[in-house]
């Protein structure tokens, strides 16, 4: 009965005292404001907001919303990776539009992917090409992507990869086989 009032009272002043650090080691966060004057990353400034996130919020709810639409970026040169299960995808469905494919993919592992590759086989399982979108994906976030088939009339089989720190999980491959998976 001792031992469990001692564990009970130790249990206590550590839940305390871990308590006390976390709240030690909270401060308050300023805004930044990110101003981009030119190409590179290297050469942005930053700079110090002195107001409060709500006031930034309803001045930006103030202005007309002129956001761009976000576009694929340019083909970049990506090597292949063994990723873990931080990196899955999951496949929703899957349509032929205009003898190319509609899959809806969903980003079923615990990290945000930065895009998408598709690899392309022929009938012997041969690599005949490759495409590759670079538009990121949240966690559980579903988007609709188009395969494009039309560029590879010899297509039997269709490997999509997720794109994550940069490199092609290639282990982590969902299987598409357009005349058996898609409708």
């Amino acid at each position: 009965m001792r031992k469990l009032v001692y564990l009970a009272f130790v249990l206590s002043i550590l839940l305390v005292s871990a308590c006390k650090v976390q709240e030690a080691g909270q401060q308050e966060a300023k805004p930044v404001n990110m101003v981009i004057d030119s190409q590179t990353p290297q050469q942005a400034e930053t700079e110090i907001l002195d107001e409060k996130p709500e006031e930034v919020v309803q001045q930006n709810a103030t202005q007309e919303n002129t956001a761009p639409v976000q576009e694929a970026k340019p083909k970049v040169e990506l090597s292949d990776n063994t990723c873990g299960e931080a990196a899955t995808l999951g496949k929703i469905s899957c349509v032929y539009k205009d003898n190319d494919l509609s899959i809806e993919l969903k980003n079923a592992g615990r990290d945000n992917l930065e895009g998408i590759v598709y690899r392309f086989y022929d009938v012997n399982y041969v690599l005949i090409g490759e495409e590759q979108e670079m538009m990121g994906l949240k966690v559980g976030e579903t988007k609709e992507y188009t395969i494009p088939l039309s560029k590879y009339d010899e297509t039997k089989k269709v490997d999509v990869h997720p794109v994550e720190g940069g490199k092609i999980c290639s282990n982590k491959q969902l299987v598409v086989i357009p005349n058996t998976n898609c409708v």
